[in-house]
């Protein structure tokens, strides 16, 4: 009988960021692991094979736990945001639009909210900026990692090669999501 009445479901609730970075995150230590692992060697004086295995042990963890511990943390200042908006009924401000993108980008990238009408340009641009965080992560945990296997002693090399490493890799995944922002806006702009 109520098969009859019902309403339809409607499942949309959002784009939770963590769902579309950490897969490619894997991915992307194929890439990754070689260009650390040279930086390893050039800065700690490692031969090849203790130079990807430090740098493939350090992102396995900086992966593993870094990128949804970091994305967790950002998850819970987006809700804590939202509800400070509510609170203050922001939302009764005119307040831009461009500035209401801005916050989106930022402090709304963990999670990106439900609708139809989210900007191709938005998910690429939210992953972007989630790099910055992700990438501070990455050097406090792979430097951990590397004063564990490499000991106390290496800490100034050690902390040059995270910083450097980490820079190389993560500037490089930064600059493509910003170009694929920028493309799919101005296409977007282009077809209209």
């Amino acid at each position: 009988m109520l098969a009859g009445i019902a309403l339809p479901a409607h499942a949309d609730v959002g784009v939770p960021m963590l769902a579309v970075m950490w897969p490619p995150a894997w991915l992307l230590l194929l890439a990754i692991v070689p260009a650390e692992g040279y930086f390893a060697r050039r800065i700690l004086s490692l031969d090849w094979r203790s130079a990807l295995g430090l740098s493939l042990r350090a992102n396995l963890v900086s992966t593993l736990v870094g990128i949804p511990l970091t994305w967790f943390v950002l998850l819970l200042v987006e809700f804590g945001t939202g509800y400070a908006v509510y609170l203050l009924k922001v939302d009764e401000a005119s307040v831009p639009s461009a500035v209401q993108r801005a916050v989106a980008i930022t402090v709304l990238a963990p999670w990106l909210g439900p609708g139809d009408g989210l900007s191709a340009w938005i998910v690429p641009a939210a992953a972007a900026y989630l790099c910055i965080p992700f990438f501070f992560a990455s050097v406090l945990i792979e430097n951990r990692v590397a004063l564990r296997r490499l000991g106390p002693l290496e800490t100034p090399r050690v902390r040059k090669w995270s910083w450097y490493a980490n820079g190389f890799s993560y500037s490089i995944i930064f600059a493509c999501l910003v170009a694929w922002a920028i493309g799919s806006a101005l296409s977007k702009h282009g077809a209209s």
